[in-house]
């Protein structure tokens, strides 16, 4: 979903025209912003995860070759 059609999909009948208010367009604003800081986060993660991997895999390349 895009930031206007997570809000469309809310269905706020009080709004005749399907605008947002300022109360809906902050709470867009800031779920928007958590969702971008929740991708960067997975992906910081999913690098960490690959250096572990790295380094696991070299250590066991090191203990097989007896050092």
């Amino acid at each position: 979903f895009g930031g206007l059609e997570l809000a469309a999909a809310g269905g706020h009948e009080e709004h005749d025209r399907g605008q947002l208010d300022a109360t809906d367009r902050v709470a867009l604003q800031v779920l928007e912003e958590a969702l971008v800081r929740a991708q960067l986060e997975r992906s910081l993660a999913q690098e960490r995860e690959g250096v572990l991997r790295q380094r696991i895999a070299h250590l066991f390349a090191a203990a097989r070759k007896g050092r």
